[in-house]
């Protein structure tokens, strides 16, 4: 049954995903038991990965900003990496986590198409394995909108999904092409490509380059 929900959210609308969870809320614990079970076998954890880079970040703004550094986790799940970054100390930061359910107290439940953030509002970005759903372009032009200028926008995806639709630099490009510059790729890890971005233009670009990522397929156990 993870396979199946886990295939159905690659394969439909967002706003389908957001409708089958409210009628049937027990699925999104099922699906999230199940990718635990997963991710739980993987030499890395790529959340733990970005709050390592977040808490960096966050020091670097502190030595030129008397503000907390702001997060947008889009897709967050239970979300982790506020838990992990709300615990480290030394820093000053600020995470909104949004996903379809909200999984505890930490989480705004949403289409993450659309997020109840005021325009240039967030420093970092963050898409960790949640580029999920037909119209995931939609996701990156509303993280475009509540992103500051030259804000940072951290992307990691399977390496499948990615290599299924054409590669890494076509990918780049495509995800470039909604308004955003490539600051660097790194694909070290066999099981995940990692991007970086920077906020470019004041508005997203309404055409920008095609790729249709792949169905991560999870093997039975």
């Amino acid at each position: 049954q993870f396979r199946f929900l886990n295939e159905q959210l690659y394969t439909v609308h967002s706003s389908e995903a957001q409708q089958m969870f409210q009628d049937a809320p027990e699925l999104f614990d099922m699906y999230h038991k199940g990718f635990a079970e997963q991710t739980a076998r993987w030499p890395e954890s790529p959340v733990m990965t970005y709050a390592a880079k977040i808490t960096a970040l966050a020091k670097k703004h502190a030595s030129t900003s008397q503000n907390a550094l702001v997060v947008a986790d889009f897709g967050c799940g239970d979300a982790q990496l506020s838990a992990q970054l709300n615990a480290t100390k030394g820093i000053k930061c600020v995470v909104h986590s949004f996903d379809l359910v909200a999984a505890n107290d930490r989480v705004v439940a949403c289409d993450i198409r659309r997020v109840p953030l005021p325009d240039k509002s967030v420093d970092v970005g963050v898409f960790c394995l949640s580029l999920m759903g037909t119209n995931w372009e939609d996701f990156l032009r509303e993280a475009h909108r509540v992103l500051r200028d030259k804000a940072i926008l951290l992307v990691t995806e399977v390496t499948s999904r990615i290599e299924e639709g054409g590669g890494r630099n076509k990918f780049a490009s495509a995800v470039s092409s909604i308004g955003f510059d490539v600051i660097s790729k790194d694909s070290s890890n066999k099981f995940f490509e990692r991007f970086e971005y920077r906020k470019r233009g004041a508005k997203p670009n309404p055409n920008p380059t095609k790729f249709k990522l792949g169905v991560c397929k999870y093997k039975r156990r």
